[in-house]
């Protein structure tokens, strides 16, 4: 598996969320190898930094938030047109 995606599922709590969202973000701001791409979907680089994916499924796992993770067995690749996910 070179990435994953994983989309958690939007608690009704919605301040179950913004916790669970507070905590993800401050244990991932730092990381280059995961990307948020939505408000509950992120890109992983498991090659990279498995921790990403660790973090959010055990942030979840502890709150007990339902999560699907999508494997990715290649790198992935954005098409080329549209625009640009990353920001500038």
């Amino acid at each position: 598996m070179h990435s994953a995606i994983i989309v958690v599922e939007v608690v009704a709590q919605r301040t179950d969320w913004l916790e669970f969202t507070a905590a993800a973000t401050s244990k991932l701001t730092h990381s280059k190898n995961v990307e948020r791409l939505g408000e509950n979907v992120w890109l992983t680089n498991f090659q990279t930094d498995p921790s990403a994916l660790g973090w959010l499924t055990t942030l979840c796992e502890q709150r007990g938030i339902p999560y699907r993770i999508l494997p990715l067995a290649d790198a992935p690749r954005w098409l080329p047109v549209g625009s640009d996910p990353r920001p500038n």
